[in-house]
C-alpha cells in the first residue's frame, strides 16, 4: 500500500502536496501578470503609433498649407512684376509714339 502511495505521489505530486498547489497558483499568477504586462505594452505601442501617425499627418498638412501660402505669395509677386513690366512697356510705347510725332 505504501509503495502504491509513493508511486501515486511521484506521478502526481500536486495531487498530494499543498505546497505544490501553492507554487502552481503562484506560477499561474506570475504568468497572468506577465501576459497582462505584455498586453499593456502592446496597447501602449498601439497608442504611440496612432499618436505618431496623427502627428505626421498634422505635420504634413501644415507643410502643405505653408507650401500653398508660399506658392500664392510667389504668384502675387509674379503678377506684380508682370504688371510693372506692362506699365513700363506702355510708358515706353507712349514715349516712342511721342518721339515719332516730333
Amino acid at each position: 500500500m505504501i509503495s502504491f502511495l509513493l508511486l501515486l505521489f511521484n506521478s502526481h505530486p500536486t495531487f498530494y502536496c499543498p505546497a505544490s498547489v501553492k507554487e502552481d497558483n503562484r506560477l499561474q499568477e506570475i504568468k497572468d501578470r506577465i501576459r497582462s504586462l505584455e498586453k499593456s505594452k502592446l496597447q501602449e505601442d498601439i497608442v504611440l503609433r496612432r499618436q505618431k501617425k496623427v502627428l505626421i499627418r498634422r505635420t504634413r498638412q501644415k507643410y502643405l498649407e505653408e507650401a500653398a501660402i508660399r506658392e500664392e505669395e510667389l504668384r502675387r509677386e509674379l503678377d506684380r512684376e508682370k504688371a510693372a513690366e506692362a506699365e513700363k512697356e506702355i510708358e515706353r510705347q507712349r514715349l516712342l509714339a511721342k518721339t515719332r510725332e516730333l
